[in-house]
């Protein structure tokens, strides 16, 4: 048994209410290699952009993006602190959460987020103030920004470049570029890219491997946007499955339970949790906590076998994270070999995206493309005629 004041947590910890403990593992960060090679890259790079509008930071779901975002603020306005000091009104970073929208995107929504983030007052009092002929105009003429989007975004584009943020971050941001086809994903981006363009202010776009649609339409978006890739771990690599396990004993360690869990027993299903947690910290860490609620509901004094268990994702939802990693994946695989199946992968999607759905590509008034009868064969006649009323039920 572990002598408590040798954890990594005081031993108050576990006098506290069951919330207090789970809050206190949810917000655990474990710096394993490969966040920390991202981490280091994304301050490097957002510090100094180098003409950069948008960083996209992608990977699987489940691979840590959203914590290893926290650090990112976290650190980056440590870096800046002196800053704060000379200059009150500044603020270094902001992160905003984009929200998945049925239908057309709300533009609107999307701003007053933004402000939000930026922790703006009275938005709903926001108006904009066009550039005046004449400075002897004895009235302002004001477009209240509650009536219209475009008012929004000059507010949301003004405190942007007021506040002089090092940069801005959008969490979970494909669902601001998901859209119908190429055509409009493309606006979207370059939508973006303006927005940043015009605050002077670095945006990153972190995301899932669907972000990979929208990099490469064309040069311009090329050119003015930077790729980082936050990778799974894979257990077939030694390196890769010696870190998994690092951390693996690091979560257990940190384990907020009367008895620290006895990793003696656990490393013999080192295997078992790599290969259900597919490689990804992030599900790891959700694993871990699901299973020291259920540790916690039973009354444990420590984390057992049987609590991973329990808790465990079903084989439908890891085939499904799998799944989409592997996708994902390949697509950069083929990117860097020159294969042109990334780029036909992408098409692909697109193509099968805006035709899902699709009743009929004929337009009214438009004949199909049927033989015509000739002659005056009654049978042929009735024929076409039963043939012409079905299509008129199937509409």
């Amino acid at each position: 048994m572990a002598v408590v004041d040798e954890r990594p947590f005081s031993s108050e910890l576990l006098l506290k209410p069951k919330s207090e403990l789970m809050k206190y593992f949810k917000d655990t960060f474990v710096p394993h290699e490969k966040a920390k090679a991202v981490l280091k890259l994304l301050i490097s790079s957002l510090c100094e952009p180098a003409g950069t509008s948008l960083f996209l930071l992608f990977g699987c779901t489940g691979s840590g993006k959203s914590m290893l975002l926290k650090q990112l603020h976290k650190q980056i306005n440590e870096l800046f602190k002196h800053e704060l000091i000379n200059d009150p009104g500044k603020i270094v970073s902001a992160n905003m959460e984009v929200p998945e929208q049925p239908g057309r995107f709300n533009y609107k929504d999307y701003y007053w987020r933004g402000l939000e983030a930026l922790h703006e007052v009275l938005i709903e009092y926001k108006v904009y103030y066009p550039t005046l002929a004449s400075e002897e105009d004895a009235e302002l003429i004001v477009t209240p920004s509650e009536r219209n989007a475009a008012g929004y975004r000059r507010a949301l584009e003004n405190t942007l470049k007021n506040r002089k943020l090092v940069f801005f971050s959008l969490d979970e941001a494909q669902h601001a570029l998901m859209a119908a086809n190429s055509g409009q994903m493309l606006r979207q981006f370059n939508w973006i890219k303006s927005m940043a363009n015009i605050s002077k202010t670095t945006h990153l776009l972190c995301g899932t491997y669907e972000l990979l649609n929208c990099r490469t339409w064309n040069g311009q978006t090329g050119r003015r946007s930077e790729d980082i890739h936050l990778e799974r771990y894979h257990a077939d690599v030694k390196e890769d499955y010696a870190e998994i396990v690092r951390v693996i004993k690091t979560l257990l360690r940190r384990m907020p339970v009367q008895n620290e869990p006895d990793t003696s027993k656990f490393a013999r299903k080192y295997d078992y949790i790599i290969e259900y947690c597919i490689g990804c910290v992030g599900v790891l860490k959700d694993w871990f906590h699901r299973a020291l609620r259920r540790a916690l509901d039973d009354g444990a004094t420590t984390l057992l076998l049987k609590h991973l268990k329990q808790t465990e994702l079903s084989p439908v939802r890891r085939k499904q994270i799998r799944d989409e990693a592997e996708r994902g994946e390949q697509i950069l695989r083929d990117e860097v070999s020159g294969s042109p199946a990334a780029t036909n992968l992408t098409a692909t999607q697109s193509r099968n995206s805006s035709n899902k759905g699709r009743k009929d590509s004929t337009r009214p008034g438009e004949r199909l493309p049927n033989r015509d009868t000739v002659g005056t064969d009654q049978f042929a006649a009735e024929a076409m005629d039963e043939k012409g009323s079905s299509r008129e039920e199937q509409e």
